[in-house]
């Protein structure tokens, strides 16, 4: 045959190739369309009351809800025109989100679609990444709805931003967030966030209980605020790290009169007697669990008894690497300090601590014997406890008597023997 010939006749074949290819994908629709219609007769949740399957739903969502085609609820659209509709009506399967960047473009569309889903139901929305400005717009269009927004930077890409601050609201401004219980905001030390625009965020949600802060940058660039009130804080957690300015600049921005705990880590940058005092007098919280993470470089000096003074309502109080000797002293010899507190925690301290030390342990927990309960220092290692036989007795006798102590790992109430 000549070239031509056998041109014309791969050409001929492979015409025949795509009517066929077009015949079996046809086929494969009608029968995916048969398969639809055949799973809704036999389905037993056609049969079903909707206020029944629609809580059958409800409990196979899974921990974190993603729109991935293969996990509920979007799945549920894909079995039969019954599961679609059934996933359709009810709402609360489309009330949470979590949404990991990057992502195909135009997302923004699968992501109001979904949060249109959820109707009047409040939402739940959690973003980790490089996150799009066009999705964070959209959020910002249903903020009216927001109960809990996680805003998650850590795993982004940070290109070199030559001194710009990262913009956490991108080209939309949200709008009030009267129903907004929860706000988690973390980024990465690397990462600098203007004071204004966390402020910005604080001020749309006046019913905030619980607000996360973590490992950012949090500057000011010499901009004066006044502290904003939050008048229903309950919960109040700042995790930073010891090269950012995170915690100082979050201090000052708020108020928080009805706070119940406070978990704080000062980096070496915070100014103990301008930045955590100040906040605790302003705030006059009735706060009563108390979390404290000092880093290495951090000083201490006679305010911290201070400090003590003004939280009388702590029943829980929990601090890492602290000075422990200054700590126990203030706690020996003023029984003015934390008179409610049932729980005492170190759980792990780098700094060697002389035996009179534990001596001044004992006497500040016997003291406190009519309310506190527990006592865990080292519980997870760090330093030797190198406590006298006459004080290790005491804490034994403490501990006959109801209180539960645990010095060290291992307990060397149960080692010393």
């Amino acid at each position: 045959m000549s070239i031509l010939a056998l041109e014309a006749s791969i050409a001929t074949i492979s015409g025949d190739i795509e009517r066929q290819k077009q015949v079996l994908e046809g086929l494969e629709r009608n029968r995916s369309l048969l398969q639809r219609q055949l799973n809704d007769l036999r389905d037993p949740i056609a049969r079903l009351p909707l206020e029944i399957s629609s809580e059958i739903f409800l409990l196979c969502l899974p921990l974190r809800i993603s729109p991935a085609i293969d996990l509920a609820p979007t799945l549920f659209l894909c079995i039969c025109h019954t599961w679609a509709d059934v996933a359709l009506s009810t709402p609360a399967l489309w009330a949470a989100l979590r949404i990991e960047f990057p992502r195909a473009n135009d997302f923004e569309d699968v992501v109001d679609k979904w949060l249109q889903r959820a109707r009047a139901h409040i939402l739940r929305i959690s973003l980790v990444g490089s996150i799009d400005k066009d999705v964070c717009a959209v959020v910002w269009r249903h903020s009216g709805r927001l109960q809990h927004l996680s805003l998650n930077y850590e795993f982004e890409e940070i290109e070199e931003m030559d001194g710009e601050l990262h913009d956490l609201l991108g080209r939309t401004a949200p709008q009030p967030m009267p129903v907004l219980k929860t706000l988690e905001i973390s980024g990465r030390p690397d990462m600098a966030c203007s004071c204004l625009q966390i402020l910005q965020l604080l001020r749309l949600s006046p019913n905030l209980v619980h607000l996360d802060l973590d490992s950012m940058s949090i500057v000011d660039r010499d901009q004066v605020v006044e502290p904003h009130v939050l008048q229903n804080l309950r919960f109040l957690n700042f995790f930073g790290d010891s090269d950012t300015e995170s915690v100082d600049h979050a201090l000052r921005l708020i108020t928080a009169p009805r706070l119940e705990k406070l978990h704080v880590s000062l980096s070496e940058q915070t100014t103990f007697n301008e930045d955590l005092l100040p906040f605790l007098q302003r705030s006059a919280a009735p706060i009563q669990r108390l979390e404290i993470m000092w880093s290495d470089g951090q000083r201490l000096d006679w305010r911290l008894g201070e400090l003590l003074e003004i939280v009388p309502a702590v029943t829980h109080l929990t601090v890492w690497d602290w000075h422990v000797e200054q700590l126990f002293s203030i706690l020996a010899h003023s029984p003015s300090s934390l008179p409610n507190l049932r729980e005492f925690r170190i759980p792990w301290t780098s700094r060697s601590t002389s035996e009179s030390s534990w001596n001044v342990l004992v006497h500040a927990v016997s003291a406190r014997r009519r309310i506190l309960r527990t006592v865990h220092i080292a519980v997870n290692g760090g330093v030797t406890i190198n406590a006298s036989q006459e004080t290790v007795a005491s804490f034994r006798g403490l501990v006959e008597e109801g209180m539960d102590i645990r010095l060290g790992r291992p307990n060397v109430l149960d080692v010393l023997q």
